[in-house]
């Protein structure tokens, strides 16, 4: 019978058995009287006779039921009324956090938006300032040519400034998966490089192209402007010091009396040969680089020596020395 009570089913959870109680029915009178009954009975005698009359009628075991299990043990199946309040309480409680979170979360994203999208419109905006490329190619002298190529790159190098603006210290409130500034800073530094490899570095190797020309009878200089022409044309060979070098020489000739112009070129150029292969390699001139070979081949050691002294001097910007100053004279 407890085994198809307390079994499982399909219709609900199974009941637990907290165990099994034997109770007597409801009895009349002394136990002598229940044993005078039962003789009675055998002997077919009326019980009415044998029992003693005002007798009560009582049950067994069924107190000691009911005191030490059903009352002791009523809670186990009813509810707490305190646990029920704290349960509703830490339920309405856990429903407010979640909504704050939720609030506070769609506040931080809507910020993180704005601000993101601020930062975008300022790329943007930075992007709509760039001069044609048109006039470039309509340059008459070199000096114009740079003029307006620094003119392109200076707008570049705003547009990397702008897109780079939070590149190692991006803002809390910018964060939250919505910013993208690292990508657009990349992209804006490789559209930069692009840029000073199509225009720049073409300027700067006809540059030396026409020093290799002028320089032919003049060994000290021609070994370097051979040198920087090569570093062009093959940038697993170049020397970024030496090459700024030769660019600030030549800023110098070009710009004699700007010297925000040769800063900026200087800027721009050290931007393209100090960052490991971003150095697009030339075609070079094979004719005019044999010819230059063969008039160093003849040149005289000591007099290369000199040209290297004399070309690291003039590119340190220091004023010449003169001796009767430096001795008080």
């Amino acid at each position: 019978y407890a085994e198809g009570v307390f079994s499982a089913h399909q219709y609900g959870a199974t009941p637990l058995l907290r165990g099994a109680y034997l109770t007597s029915g409801t009895q009349e009178g002394t136990p002598i009287d229940r044993m005078m009954s039962a003789v009675a009975r055998t002997f077919g005698v009326d019980a009415a006779q044998v029992h003693a009359p005002g007798a009560q009628r009582r049950t067994f075991f069924v107190e000691h039921l009911l005191q030490e299990v059903v009352f002791a043990e009523s809670g186990f199946a009813g509810t707490n009324p305190a646990l029920e309040r704290r349960k509703a309480v830490l339920q309405v409680a856990s429903y407010a956090g979640v909504l704050l979170l939720t609030m506070l979360l769609l506040s931080v994203f809507a910020i993180s938006f704005e601000r993101n999208r601020g930062y975008l419109q300022t790329v943007d905006a930075a992007l709509g300032n760039f001069p044609s490329q048109d006039g470039i190619g309509g340059a008459t002298t070199q000096k114009e040519y740079f003029a307006r190529v620094l003119e392109r790159l200076d707008a570049y190098s705003a547009v990397q400034d702008a897109a780079q603006k939070y590149r190692g210290h991006v803002p809390l409130l910018m964060r939250f998966g919505l910013y993208q500034g690292h990508e657009i800073g990349n992209q804006a530094q490789a559209a930069y490089v692009r840029e000073l490899n199509g225009l720049l570095l073409p300027g700067v190797a006809a540059q030396f192209r026409m020093g290799i020309t002028k320089n032919a009878g003049d060994p000290q200089r021609l070994y370097y402007f051979l040198k920087g022409y090569l570093m062009l044309a093959e940038p697993k060979h170049e020397n970024a010091d030496e090459l700024m070098t030769l660019g600030n020489i030549e800023w110098q000739h070009l710009f004699p009396d700007e010297p925000v112009l040769q800063k900026a070129l200087a800027t721009n150029f050290k931007a393209l040969v100090a960052v490991p292969d971003a150095l697009h390699p030339l075609s070079a001139d094979q004719a005019l680089v044999e010819q230059a070979r063969n008039t160093l081949r003849a040149a005289d050691l000591t007099t290369l020596i000199y040209g290297s002294m004399k070309l690291t001097a003039e590119s340190s910007g220091y004023a010449p020395l003169q001796l009767d100053k430096e001795l008080g004279l």
